[in-house]
């Protein structure tokens, strides 16, 4: 993964050697259109606010992909956690999202990401704009695999209620002794990216 954990490359080739160059067009298409998204959502006011959407506001994300020419959805898994700790959650939707559970980087990206949907959650409610501005919030991986050869794309937005973005670094503080649990709700819609060099020589 990137450092932002917005793209993932999964390949079957060795790691010390390029892919080919017709992978690489593929891929790079995909990542500018993943910049583009993300630009075009920062740049344009909410008409519901006056203000610049935040690049985790899932009903702009949403559109933007459900509008986009090189995007098809394809599905929506829902997944309920019951956790007890924040670091319970981190863990668990890292699994979903990306089969690592247990890896120490995919974990560290994993709360970085959290933490920023965090911080949109707190500003929202501190502007007292909850429900205009970001009901859920929402993440971008672009996941690229290149698999025996073969080229596969597809962008997945995940995202969780404003509820659960505010409670989750919460749980870091409680004591050890408490078990109290919460179901926080997790979606991932996947959709699949097509491109002018797939199958190119």
């Amino acid at each position: 993964m990137n450092e932002t954990g917005n793209v993932l490359i999964k390949t079957s080739q060795d790691p010390s050697r390029h892919l080919p160059d017709h992978l690489s067009k593929f891929f790079s298409e995909a990542v500018a259109s993943l910049c583009m998204i993300t630009r075009a959502i920062s740049t344009a006011t909410n008409p519901d606010t006056g203000r610049s959407f935040s690049i985790y506001d899932h009903s702009a994300l949403e559109q933007m992909l459900t509008k986009h020419p090189q995007f098809l959805w394809l599905t929506q898994e829902v997944t309920e956690f019951e956790v007890k700790h924040d670091e319970d959650f981190i863990r668990k939707s890292g699994s979903v999202l990306l089969g690592g559970e247990h890896n120490a980087g995919i974990h560290h990206k994993m709360n970085a990401i959290y933490a920023s949907m965090h911080a949109t959650a707190c500003l929202a409610r501190k502007r007292g704009s909850v429900n205009a501005e970001c009901e859920r919030l929402g993440h971008l991986t672009l996941c690229c695999e290149n698999l025996v050869g073969v080229p596969f794309i597809t962008m997945i937005l995940t995202h969780i209620s404003h509820e659960h973005c505010i409670s989750i670094p919460q749980k870091r503080q409680k004591k050890w002794w408490d078990l109290t649990r919460k179901t926080i709700e997790y979606k991932k819609d996947t959709y699949l990216f097509n491109s002018e060099y797939r199958g190119a020589e």
